[in-house]
């Protein structure tokens, strides 16, 4: 029969975990070994001869945070059974983790006479733990660093169980907040999405596995402001019967992205409007110039008492009205010829400032702020001053019962963070005229269709609602980009950017009064593919005392003075003709007769004297629409220059 002894060496030698048995000395050297089951030897690499009589530190190293000797002078002082774990040491100094339990060992009278310590190789699971660790704190790295809120749902409960720290940047709200239980998603949509969410969130529902939704909302950020996300979720658990449990998904700002589309869209639907707006007012042009020009003549030859007088006079406001129409038109349309010129817009600005304080009541307040150091614009001023004048008077308008209009001048470069924000701008330094007022202001609908033409928040016969789309026209062509910023009762600030540059100025021009036009008795040859406005052109010319001869193309033309004996003084040419361009006619015309003038007239843009709307420097041109009083000035400057 085996001993008790025996029996109880023979259960160490069979247990699956390491036994170590110690004594309880506190003394230097401290607790020794005693004894070192199997399982110890095939754990740390000794054999039992090799430990017993050692000390009981003998498995410590650097990573070891935890001594056995301090656990066993807690189990002499009467502490119960203590489990730790720590890095130990094996013979070969490699480093596992164990997991120690201490027990004090007894006699018949309750002495602590010995301590046995059982060690579990912890190792692997530490190992599985750290990688589990890792991959945690990778995914928690990986959530935190999306440009994109990273969620989890929970279905049942209807509320938020995770979402990353992006919730911050995006929403203004802590992740704490936003799954806690006094904020509800519901409250955050947008009301008019809700109805679709609901739909897309029944949609998910019914998904097939891995199957991911996407849907667009907007929620409200902690400012006020409405966002836009992108919402990409998934079925990421389901009960034994299907149904989804959890869902699990990201949201992406798309905000800027949303305006940015909007703003090329709305950029591209201007310009169709412009090539719409554009074709008819150039084939007015024509009809206006006849309308106009009998008009005038008409109502010279009668007297002021004349019942007929009153009529033609209605009619040439009417057609000056429908003029100025269509030169706005043409403005929107960027298909109006400039003749641009390099200058200081604090100058254009100090020059309109007398006429707007006429425009302005008294109970609006006109305040510029403008930069000392101004760089310098290349653009035409007459254009630029109607811009000032437009937003001016727009700002009047939206000022009631008074306020402050405000004018300002800035150098500033844009950069490209600015330019992928603004889908019309582009980079580089600029000259920024800012036109603020202290109205009104507008709603988002409105500041969408600000620029269209024809559009109005006024009402019937007081605007024609072309005023600020020709300012859009004319800042597109001088190469510039306008933007508008507003909220309801806040105002509105209209901020016009314009290239800077480094050519030399020129002074702007002094304005003049249109003086009498005066005759002469110069020949003219008038060539003119519109029957009409070539009839009423040679009458005009005409009864101011000029010898006219007259020609529907360039061929006609050329063939008529190779006839003609006399001398020829000017050219008054349409430039778009069918057949031979004007531009060619004065080119062969002019190796005739060297000293022969010329004079363009058109209502087109893309022609040969004009470039992108530009004119070419020393060209004399005459806009159409033009009255038979315009005709004879220009005329009679013609002649006269050298």
């Amino acid at each position: 029969m085996l001993t008790d002894r025996l029996f109880l060496q023979m259960a160490l030698e069979q247990a699956p975990d390491a036994v170590l048995v110690t004594t309880v000395d506190i003394a230097p050297p401290g607790p020794l070994i005693v004894y070192a089951n199997t399982a110890f030897a095939r754990l740390t690499g000794y054999t039992l001869e090799e430990v017993v009589g050692r000390s009981a530190d003998l498995l410590e190293g650097e990573d070891t945070q935890i001594t056995i000797f301090e656990q066993i002078r807690r189990a002499v002082q009467g502490d119960e059974v203590s489990t730790w774990r720590t890095f130990n040491y094996r013979k070969g100094g490699t480093r596992f983790l164990a997991e120690t339990s201490l027990a004090a060992l007894r006699d018949s009278s309750g002495d602590v006479r010995y301590c046995m310590a059982t060690l579990r190789d912890e190792t692997d699971m530490w190992l599985v733990e750290e990688a589990l660790r890792q991959n945690e704190h990778l995914l928690q790295h990986i959530a935190d660093t999306l440009p994109a809120v990273l969620f989890m749902y929970n279905v049942g409960e209807g509320r938020l169980q995770y979402c990353s720290r992006e919730s911050l940047a995006i929403l203004g709200y802590l992740p704490k907040e936003l799954t806690g239980a006094d904020l509800s998603l519901h409250e955050l949509l947008h009301p008019e999405d809700l109805p679709r969410m609901s739909t897309q969130m029944e949609n998910l529902m019914r998904a097939p596995a891995g199957h991911m939704v996407e849907a667009e909302c907007r929620v409200l950020h902690r400012t006020g402001d409405w966002k836009w996300l992108l919402l990409r979720t998934t079925v990421s658990e389901r009960d034994p019967d299907g149904r989804a449990t959890q869902l699990l998904g990201v949201a992406i700002d798309i905000t800027e992205s949303r305006r940015l589309g909007e703003q090329l869209t709305q950029a591209s639907k201007l310009e169709s409007l412009g090539r719409l707006a554009g074709g008819v007012a150039h084939d007015f042009n024509n009809l206006l110039t006849v309308i106009q020009s009998y008009a005038e003549m008409a109502g010279e030859s009668l007297s002021g008492e004349h019942p007929a007088r009153q009529y033609l006079d209605h009619i040439l406001q009417a057609s000056e009205q429908a003029s100025n129409l269509t030169n706005q038109m043409l403005a929107f349309a960027r298909r109006r010829i400039i003749s641009p010129q390099v200058f200081n817009l604090n100058d254009l600005v100090e020059q309109t400032r007398a006429f707007l304080q006429r425009l302005l009541p008294e109970n609006v307040t006109l305040v510029t702020a403008l930069e000392p150091n101004l760089w310098h614009i290349d653009a035409d001023p007459t254009q630029i001053e109607q811009v000032i004048l437009n937003l001016a008077i727009n700002a009047r308008d939206a000022m009631p019962d008074g306020g402050v209009l405000t004018i300002e001048t800035q150098n500033i470069t844009l950069d490209d963070d600015y330019v992928s924000r603004h889908a019309e701008a582009r980079s580089g330094e600029h000259v920024l005229l800012v036109v603020s007022d202290s109205g009104i202001g507008m709603d988002d609908r409105t500041l969408a269709r600000v620029f269209e033409p024809f559009f109005t928040t006024k009402e019937v016969g007081k605007g024609t609602g072309l005023g600020l789309s020709t300012c859009y026209g004319i800042v597109k062509q001088a190469g510039g980009s306008i933007w508008v910023y507003s909220e309801p009762g806040r105002g509105t600030t209209f901020k016009v950017y314009l290239p800077r540059s480094l050519e030399q100025v020129v002074a702007l021009p002094e304005r003049r009064e249109q003086k009498k036009p005066t005759g002469g008795n110069e020949t003219i040859l008038v060539v003119e593919d519109n029957d009409a406005v070539r009839e009423v052109a040679v009458a005009a010319l005409e009864a101011h005392g000029y010898q006219v001869l007259e020609a529907a193309s360039a061929e006609e033309a050329l063939a008529l003075l190779d006839e003609f004996a006399g001398d020829l003084h000017l050219l008054l040419t349409d430039v778009v003709m069918p057949g031979m361009s004007g531009a060619s006619l004065a080119a062969i015309l002019r190796d005739r007769l060297p000293n022969v003038k010329v004079l363009y007239t058109s209502g087109y843009t893309e022609n040969v004297i004009v470039h992108h709307g530009v004119l070419e420097e020393n060209v004399a041109f005459l806009p159409k629409p033009y009255r038979p009083a315009e005709l004879a000035r220009r005329v009679r400057e013609v002649l006269d220059s050298t």
